[in-house]
């Protein structure tokens, strides 16, 4: 279920909308587990996911603290990065009050696609009581050649990106499994892509967009679809296909 954290920011108005743009299997998916997926951080695209930027590391060697502590942070910062990264599950999504172009080019192929559209209160409040701790957050941006990461939480380098990605608008859902032991061992025999968290669908989503360019019997599919799992949510077309007044 969802939790509160410190270190977790939350939009100044928790009614914006949040968009997740994803393929028709996957929006069947969704409705068929109703559940949400999670992937593990360490596969996403950028490599950086769930690092620190080198100058947090680089930055030990002007601190004032004594050598052991900067051997035993060097050593966290090695074994968060290399193992710790495999327990943490991510899901997200896109905070704009509106439909985006790139986001449906970026994360989805072709018209075969739909947008769920939901807001930062219906996501919390979506998950169900038996699922495991969720933390929902705004990613924050930054340079890392050059900014640093604030280290008084394990949370943080899963809550920042590199400033590439600030067209993103994300806001991630986080969950964590560890192993049972940990040791380097445990973590390297972790094989698990990623965790389906349980939701109600009907707190959940409150608009669902087909594609822009979509054919109107793939917009019936949806309905169908929608109908068959008993989701009664308006399902609308893409503002982007709204045509010109006088072509």
């Amino acid at each position: 279920m969802y939790r509160e954290h410190e270190v977790f920011q939350k939009p100044q108005d928790e009614n914006i909308k949040i968009w997740r743009f994803i393929d028709f299997t996957k929006f069947v998916s969704l409705l068929d587990t109703k559940s949400l997926y999670f992937n593990r951080a360490d596969l996403f695209e950028d490599m950086l996911e769930g690092t620190y930027p080198k100058p947090n590391v680089y930055s030990l060697g002007h601190s004032s603290v004594s050598e052991e502590m900067k051997n035993l942070m060097f050593q966290t910062y090695w074994v968060l990065e290399k193992y710790h990264v495999k327990s943490y599950y991510l899901n997200c999504w896109h905070v704009n009050e509106y439909e985006s172009d790139a986001m449906w080019k970026l994360y989805t192929q072709g018209s075969q696609a739909v947008a769920i559209q939901s807001t930062f209160k219906k996501l919390t409040q979506s998950f169900e009581p038996d699922s495991p701790d969720v933390f929902v957050g705004l990613v924050k941006y930054i340079d890392y050649s050059k900014e640093t990461i604030p280290v008084d939480n394990a949370f943080q380098p899963y809550l920042h990106k590199r400033i590439s990605y600030a067209h993103e608008r994300e806001l991630r859902a986080i969950t964590m499994k560890q192993p049972e032991e940990s040791t380097p061992v445990a973590y390297e025999r972790i094989t698990t892509r990623g965790q389906n968290l349980n939701v109600n669908l009907d707190t959940l989503i409150e608009t669902i967009y087909v594609a822009p360019r979509a054919p109107d019997w793939f917009k019936e599919l949806v309905k169908s679809m929608a109908s068959k799992y008993s989701i009664q949510k308006p399902i609308e077309s893409s503002s982007l296909d709204e045509r010109p007044i006088f072509r």
